[in-house]
């Protein structure tokens, strides 16, 4: 099985905590050109109403909920979950009070344990491409939401992070920041969720990471424990140097992140 839909791998190294999703966020955010931050422009396309009822699986540490605290709707009842332990135990630090209604537990996607029909809206920011049963998944989520339901998920595109890829494969030749055109993404998402959802809607944020220094490239490399295993000793001074040459050849390393949100209705069984 590939790491990427690896669930022991996921659970407990790539994902064990927040550590290294962390990284990647704050980096991301610190060197974004765009001034609208992407959990908010995620926050602004669910359009939540009150008194909903959502699962968002694969929360990670609760960013898009942290960062748009003083944005929800009265009455929103959202249970935050992941497959790994560890990363929900960090989620659950973060909340303060005033966010009573948010519960939090373990759920493997595959298998969600609620009654049909229950959900008003489940998320899945960056999941589908991580389920080793993407079907069997699909099949869980489409059950779970009540009819006229929404679900939201997101992939990259395959020029997402693609010059940070260029620079790695030539230390690493399997790096895969997700341009990966056999996995789940901005060009085919709609096609693999068309035989769940019959109403999908696509939009696309782009950005560009704009770096003049090495550390935060290195960084955000390092935050792939696949990659990390690999790029070590001699080879990490090497890639180091190469990165460190080219801002000093270039002046700057520009980055594109292009990124798309999936919104898909469960609709009412006489319009299917």
């Amino acid at each position: 099985m590939a790491e990427h839909t690896d669930p022991d791998f996921l659970a407990n190294l790539q994902y064990g905590d927040a550590g290294w999703l962390s990284t990647r966020i704050e980096i991301q955010e610190r060197y974004s050109s765009n001034p609208e931050g992407w959990f908010q422009w995620l926050f602004d396309r669910f359009h939540l109403q009150r008194q909903s009822r959502i699962l968002e699986l694969g929360c990670g540490p609760g960013d898009l909920w942290i960062e748009n605290s003083d944005r929800l709707p009265d009455g929103l009842e959202v249970v935050l979950s992941d497959l790994s332990p560890g990363m929900l135990y960090e989620a659950q630090k973060r909340f303060s009070r005033g966010m009573e209604r948010f519960y939090f537990t373990v759920i493997d996607a595959q298998a969600i344990p609620y009654e049909s029909e229950w959900l008003d809206i489940v998320i899945g920011i960056g999941l589908i491409d991580h389920i080793p049963d993407r079907v069997r998944a699909l099949d869980e989520i489409h059950r779970v939401l009540r009819p006229g339901g929404l679900f939201f998920t997101t992939a990259g595109s395959r020029s997402h992070l693609q010059e940070i890829e260029s620079l790695v494969r030539p230390f690493v030749p399997y790096a895969d920041f997700g341009g990966d055109p056999a996995r789940f993404g901005l060009e085919n998402g709609a096609r693999l969720l068309s035989p769940w959802f019959k109403k999908i809607e696509q939009q696309v944020f782009r950005d560009q990471l704009v770096f003049d220094e090495p550390d935060p490239i290195i960084a955000y490399v390092l935050s792939e424990s696949s990659i990390q295993r690999d790029l070590i000793g001699g080879k990490l001074e090497r890639f180091r140097n190469f990165v460190t040459r080219t801002l000093d050849e270039q002046g700057k390393i520009e980055v594109t992140t292009e990124k798309g949100l999936f919104c898909g209705r469960k609709v009412i069984q006489e319009d299917d």
